[in-house]
């Protein structure tokens, strides 16, 4: 998938966040809404870093790369995962 403005650049592909990346993180994080699934987020274990992870790379790569990465990677990725979000809901609003 091409490059789209939002997206960010990580060393095992391009984060964005599409409205199913946004579905699978509410879903995977038991959040039935924005509040829960924002609340949830401010307390990710690594299991759920995996899963913010996978959801946001799922649109540009391959999201089984994820379940190969060392917990210190996932946790690398973090800060880049909060850019994208915050990035695409910035321009949302």
């Amino acid at each position: 998938m091409s490059h789209r403005p939002g997206d960010v650049a990580t060393p095992i592909g391009a984060l964005r966040l599409t409205v199913g990346a946004l579905a699978e993180l509410a879903e995977q994080l038991d959040a039935p809404g924005p509040e829960a699934l924002a609340h949830r987020m401010r307390t990710l274990s690594v299991e759920d870093g995996r899963t913010v992870v996978r959801a946001l790379l799922r649109p540009c790569s391959d999201a089984g790369a994820v379940s190969h990465l060392t917990d210190r990677q996932v946790a690398s990725l973090l800060p880049d995962a909060a850019r994208c979000i915050v990035t695409a809901l910035e321009k949302r609003s």
